[in-house]
C-alpha cells in the first residue's frame, strides 16, 4: 500500500491525531447535548474556553491556545446539535400534525423514484385482496388552510394504496389525502420508525386512498435538474436490463436485486430478499452505502492503475466515476456520507500530501456530523465509521497474527507469501467488522448472526463479481447495447447464485439468534471495548482474564436481554398472576394471547386467532417480536375462530419461529377447506396443508369442548357440531374463561366472541349459558347489530375490549351504550396492545402498551393509578388519544 494512504495500529500508536481528537470533541458535546437541552447555556459554556484560546494565542502560547480551542468545541457542538433540532420554521408541516388523522391538500416534489410494494410475498400474498401500494418521500411546497394554499416546509412519506405508474421522482404534484404523524410501536417488541424517520428529516405520514388523489402541476425551477438525474438513472436501469428478461419465476427477484445493489433503487419483490440477508447479517449490501462504493471504486482503482500506472491519474479517474455515480443513484444519506470519506481519501492522491486513513474517516464523520448532528445515533453512522475505523487499527495486526512469514523467503516463494498474505489480510478483515459490527447490530436490530463471518467469506467476492459484472453491463451497454446482452448471462449466473446461497444459508438453525429485546447502551459500549482490547493483543497473555470477560459480557447480556428460560430460573421473578390476557394491537383483525398458571403446573399457553386485514405479514412484524419480549417460547394451544383470513393470516409466520402443540378450529372452518377458490385451494386449505407440512397437530372442536388447567376453566360455548351457516362469522369460536379463585376472591370469567353476529348472540342469550363476564372482547371488532344492547346488559362486563383499526372508531354506535355504564373499554386502534392480569384475591389490574395507561379493579369499583406503570413504557410522541 502506498504511504500516503498507510493506517495502522503501530503508526496510530506514535503519531499525533488532530483531526481525531477535533471528532471526538465534537462527538463528546453531541452526547452532551442531551443533558441539558438549552442552547443558550451551552453557548455560554463556550465563551469561558473561547477567550482563554484569545488570551494564550495573543500571549503566542499555540499549544495552551488549541487546548482550550477543544475545550471550546465541546460546548459549541452541544448547542449546534440542539439549534439543528429546533430549526423548525413557521411554515413546517410538523404544526398542521395533530395526535391523530386528519384530511389535507397539499403540493410538493417527488423526492426519488417511487417504490411500488405488495404482500406477494407474505405467506398468504396470493390470497390478498389490495393492489400494489406506490410509495415515495414528497418534498411538501404547499398546503391548503382555509381554502387557501399556503407555503409550507416538511418532507412526508406518500402511500397510494394503487400503483401509480406514471408517477416519477421530480414530478411536482399535488395531492390529497390523511395526514398523520409518526407514531411508535403499538406492540412490545416492534421496530420504532421514530428515530429512523427523524435523522432522515421526515415528518408524517400522507395517505391516499386511490391514484386519482393525485396530480401533476406545472414544473418548478428545480424540475429540469432533478428530471434530468432521473432521466440518467433510467437509462442506467434500462441498460441494465437488456437480456435479463426470461420465463424463469426469479426474473423479478434478480432484477430487484441489482436495481438495489447497483443504482440503489428498492421495490416490493426486494422485501423477501430482505428477510433473508438479514438473518445472515448481510442486509447492508442491498442498501448502497459505503460497502458498495469501496467494491465499485476498489474496481474502478485497480483498473486505473493498471492503465495509467500512477496513483494521481488514477485518483481522478476514480473522483470522476464517483461524480457520473451521484448523478444516478439517490441521494440518502449513506450514499452521501460513504461519497465524503471516498472524496476525502482521493483527495489525499491528488494533492500529494501525506493523509493518514485514520485522519481522513476522522474528517469525514466530523463533516458529516457537523451536516446532521443526529446521525451519531444512526445504526448507519455507527457500523460504517466503527468498522472503518476498526479496519485501518486492527487489521494488518490481526493478519500478522494469521501469517508471519521468515523474513528471508526462499527462491520461488515470493508469489506464494503474496497471496498468503493477501489470503490472511481477507480473512483478518472479515472478522475484524464481524466483531466491531457484532454488538452494535445487537443493540440496534436485536439480534446476532454467528455465521456472517463464515458466509462472508464466500459472499463477497460473489458480490463483487455481481457488482463487477452489472457495472460493466449498465455502462457498455448505454454504449454498445450487443456487449450488454452478451454481459446478460455472467449477470444473471452471479446474481442468482447470491441469492440462492443467501436463502440456503437463512434456514440454517444458527443463522440468526433472535434476541428478546436490545442490550442496552452500556452493554454496547462495554462489548466493543472487549472487542478492541482483544484486537489491540492485550488479552494476549492473559487468557484467564480473556474467558472471564467474555463469561462476564455473556451473562450480562442474557440478564438484560431476558430469554424466557432465563426469566423460569430466576428465583426473584415475581410471582406471575393465575391468568394473563393480552390483546395484541394488529389493526384490522385479532390476535389474543393467554397465559395460564396452574399453582401445580408449567405455564400454559393460548393463542386465540393470528391475523390482520390490512397486513398480511402481521405474523412476522408484530406477533413474533410480541411473543419473544413477552418470553413465550412455546404455545400450547391455538384456537381459530373461524375461516377469515384476518384471524389466521400470521400464523404460519409464527409456527416458523415459536413452537406450536396443537391447532383448534371449528367444524365449519375445516369444511371451508375442502372446497375450492378461483381454481386453487382456498387460504384456509392451505393453511391446513402448511400446518400440517410443519407437523402441527390439528383438531376440530365445537360446543362443548373442555379443558381445566388448576382453577382456571376453558370451555367452548359456540358453535354447535352440526350449525349449517353461509356466514362463516356465525361459525365462529366463542370461549369461555372461568377463574375460580375460592375462598380468596370472586369467580371471573373471560369472553373471547370472535367474529359472532347477530343470530349466534341471539341463541347464546336465549339458552341457560351463563354469559356474566367480568371481560369481554366486542363481537366482530366492534361492529354493532341489533342486539348489541341486549348482549352488554346480559354480560354486564366490567372491562370491553376492541380490536380494530382506527377506521372502526369514525362511527363508534358502542360508545352510547358503554359511557354510560361507566365501563373501561380498551381499543387497539387507540392504546396499542393491552394487558391484562388476574390475580387469585380477585384483583385485576390492566396496562396498555401505547400510551403507558395503567390501573386495577378489586371487588369493588375500578381505580385507576395513572401512567407509567412498572414494566410498561410511558407514554410515547404521536399516540392517539
Amino acid at each position: 500500500m502506498d504511504d500516503r494512504a498507510r493506517g495502522d495500529g503501530e503508526s496510530a500508536g506514535t503519531a499525533t491525531w488532530p483531526l481525531l481528537v477535533l471528532a471526538g470533541c465534537w462527538i463528546g458535546g453531541i452526547i452532551l447535548a442531551g443533558l441539558i437541552g438549552t442552547a443558550t447555556i451551552w453557548m455560554l459554556v463556550a465563551i469561558g474556553p473561547a477567550v482563554a484560546m484569545g488570551v494564550w494565542a495573543v500571549r503566542a502560547r499555540p499549544r495552551a491556545a488549541r487546548l482550550w480551542a477543544l475545550l471550546a468545541i465541546v460546548p459549541l457542538a452541544a448547542a449546534w446539535t440542539l439549534i439543528s433540532q429546533d430549526q423548525v420554521s413557521e411554515h413546517h408541516i410538523g404544526h398542521y400534525l395533530g395526535p391523530g388523522t386528519s384530511l389535507g391538500q397539499l403540493t410538493g416534489i417527488v423526492e426519488g423514484e417511487p417504490a411500488f410494494s405488495s404482500n406477494e410475498h407474505a405467506a398468504f400474498g396470493a390470497y390478498d385482496w389490495a393492489p400494489p401500494a406506490t410509495r415515495f418521500v414528497l418534498r411538501v411546497r404547499s398546503i391548503m388552510v382555509d381554502g387557501q394554499m399556503v407555503r409550507c416546509t416538511g418532507r412526508l412519506l406518500v402511500k397510494i394504496r394503487q400503483v401509480a405508474t406514471s408517477l416519477a421522482g421530480g414530478d411536482h404534484i399535488g395531492v390529497a389525502g390523511w395526514l398523520s404523524p409518526v407514531r411508535g410501536p403499538d406492540n412490545p417488541g416492534e421496530r420504532d420508525f421514530r428515530p429512523y424517520f427523524a435523522r432522515r428529516r421526515i415528518d408524517g405520514h400522507l395517505t391516499l386512498a386511490r391514484s386519482g388523489n393525485w396530480w401533476r402541476l406545472e414544473p418548478g425551477r428545480t424540475w429540469l435538474w432533478q428530471r434530468l438525474r432521473h432521466r440518467i438513472a433510467d437509462m442506467a436501469a434500462s441498460s441494465l436490463r437488456l437480456g435479463m428478461a426470461g420465463p424463469d419465476p426469479a426474473f423479478h427477484q434478480r432484477l430487484a436485486m441489482l436495481d438495489a445493489l447497483l443504482i440503489g433503487r428498492r421495490s416490493g419483490e426486494l422485501r423477501e430478499l430482505s428477510d433473508s440477508f438479514r438473518r445472515v447479517g448481510l442486509a447492508h449490501l442491498l442498501s448502497i452505502s459505503g460497502a458498495h462504493l469501496a467494491i465499485l471504486l476498489g474496481l474502478v482503482w485497480a483498473l486505473a492503475r493498471l492503465a495509467t500506472g500512477h496513483p494521481r491519474h488514477a485518483a481522478l479517474i476514480v473522483r470522476v466515476v464517483l461524480g457520473c455515480y451521484l448523478t444516478v443513484v439517490p441521494w440518502r444519506v449513506p450514499i452521501v456520507r460513504a461519497s465524503i470519506m471516498a472524496a476525502l481519501f482521493t483527495g489525499a492522491y491528488l494533492t500529494g500530501r501525506l493523509a493518514r486513513p485514520l485522519e481522513l474517516a476522522a474528517l469525514a464523520a466530523l463533516l458529516v456530523l457537523i451536516w446532521r448532528p443526529l446521525d451519531l445515533t444512526d445504526p448507519g453512522f455507527q457500523l460504517s465509521f466503527g468498522c472503518v475505523a476498526a479496519l485501518l487499527l486492527f487489521t494488518r495486526r490481526l493478519s500478522h497474527w494469521f501469517y508471519r512469514p521468515s523474513l528471508v523467503p526462499g527462491q520461488g516463494q515470493a508469489a506464494g507469501r503474496w497471496w498468503a498474505r493477501l489470503a490472511a489480510n481477507y480473512v483478518a478483515a472479515n472478522l475484524v467488522a464481524f466483531l466491531a459490527a457484532m454488538p452494535l447490530v445487537a443493540y440496534h436490530f436485536e439480534f446476532i448472526s454467528p455465521l456472517t463471518v463464515a458466509f462472508s467469506l464466500v459472499a463477497v467476492p460473489v458480490v463483487t463479481v455481481t457488482m463487477g459484472l452489472g457495472f460493466a453491463k449498465m455502462v457498455l451497454g448505454l454504449f454498445w447495447p450487443t456487449i450488454g446482452m452478451l454481459l446478460a448471462e455472467p449477470a444473471k449466473w452471479a446474481t442468482d447464485l447470491l441469492i440462492a446461497r443467501v436463502g440456503d444459508v437463512a434456514t440454517w438453525p444458527l443463522a440468526t439468534i433472535e434476541l428478546a429485546r436490545g442490550p442496552s447502551a452500556v452493554w454496547t459500549v462495554a462489548a466493543l471495548g472487549v472487542v478492541a482490547s482483544l484486537l489491540a493483543g492485550w488479552f494476549a497473555r492473559r487468557r484467564l482474564a480473556l474467558v472471564a470477560t467474555l463469561v462476564l459480557c455473556g451473562l450480562w447480556l442474557i440478564v438484560q436481554v431476558e430469554p424466557a428460560w432465563a426469566k423460569r430460573l430466576n428465583p426473584w421473578r415475581a410471582q406471575p398472576p393465575i391468568v394473563q390476557l393480552n390483546m395484541l394491537s394488529v389493526a384490522d383483525g385479532s390476535c389474543y394471547l393467554l397465559q395460564i398458571t396452574p399453582q401445580t403446573a408449567e405455564r400454559h399457553v393460548i393463542m386465540f386467532d393470528c391475523g390482520s386485514l390490512t397486513d398480511l405479514n402481521v405474523g412476522r412484524h408484530t406477533v413474533v417480536p410480541a411473543l419473544r419480549r413477552l418470553g413465550i417460547g412455546r404455545i400450547h394451544t391455538v384456537l381459530l375462530s373461524h375461516a377469515d383470513i384476518d384471524h389466521f393470516c400470521g400464523l404460519l409466520d409464527v409456527v416458523d419461529q415459536i413452537a406450536i402443540d396443537r391447532v383448534l378450529m371449528p367444524p365449519q372452518m375445516w369444511q371451508e377447506a375442502q372446497r375450492q377458490w378461483s381454481g386453487r385451494p382456498s387460504a384456509v386449505a392451505y393453511l391446513l396443508m402448511e400446518l400440517r407440512r410443519r407437523g402441527v397437530d390439528l383438531q376440530v372442536a365445537a360446543r362443548g369442548w373442555q379443558r381445566s388447567l388448576g382453577k382456571v376453566d376453558l370451555e367452548l360455548i359456540w358453535p354447535p357440531s352440526d350449525l349449517v351457516t353461509r356466514q362463516a362469522n356465525d361459525a365462529s369460536l366463542v370461549l369461555s374463561v372461568r377463574i375460580d379463585a375460592g375462598r380468596l376472591g370472586p369467580m371471573r370469567q373471560i369472553l373471547l366472541n370472535g367474529d359472532i353476529q347477530q343470530e349466534p348472540m341471539t341463541e347464546l342469550l336465549d339458552g341457560t349459558i351463563d354469559l356474566a363476564a367480568a371481560v369481554c372482547d366486542l363481537p366482530h371488532h366492534g361492529s354493532f347489530v341489533a342486539t348489541s344492547p341486549r348482549w352488554l346488559g346480559v354480560v354486564d362486563p366490567r372491562f370491553v375490549l376492541q380490536s380494530c383499526g382506527p377506521r372502526r372508531l369514525e362511527s363508534d354506535q358502542w360508545a352510547g351504550l358503554l359511557e354510560p355504564r361507566g365501563l373501561k373499554r380498551f381499543v387497539t386502534a387507540r392504546d396499542g396492545m393491552v394487558e391484562l392480569r388476574f390475580d387469585l384475591d380477585g384483583r385485576i389490574s390492566w396496562s396498555t402498551f401505547g400510551n403507558g395507561a395503567v390501573g386495577s379493579a378489586s371487588a369493588g369499583q375500578d381505580s385507576p393509578i395513572g401512567p407509567g406503570a412498572a414494566g410498561m413504557p410511558g407514554p410515547r410522541a404521536g399516540a392517539r388519544p
